[in-house]
């Protein structure tokens, strides 16, 4: 997966989007998990891909951190 190229204001009117349950048609514990992917990967990472395994990994660590 590719990220694409964004302004930190860009990005953050996205990543709000997203986990804003005001403006989305549901509100998940997994819309958190993937925040948490972005923001984990971010600070850990420095590049600027990942793969869907990356991804899985960290999205079923932070997912389950909600129901334990």
């Amino acid at each position: 997966m590719k990220f694409p190229e964004l302004s930190d204001e860009q990005f953050e009117k996205l990543f709000m989007a997203v986990i804003n349950p005001s403006q989305s048609s549901k509100d998940s514990s997994y819309k958190f998990a993937f925040a948490c992917f972005l923001i984990d990967y971010s600070v850990e990472s420095s590049h600027n891909t990942a793969s869907f395994s990356t991804i899985a990994n960290y999205f079923l660590r932070n997912y389950w951190k909600f129901y334990v």
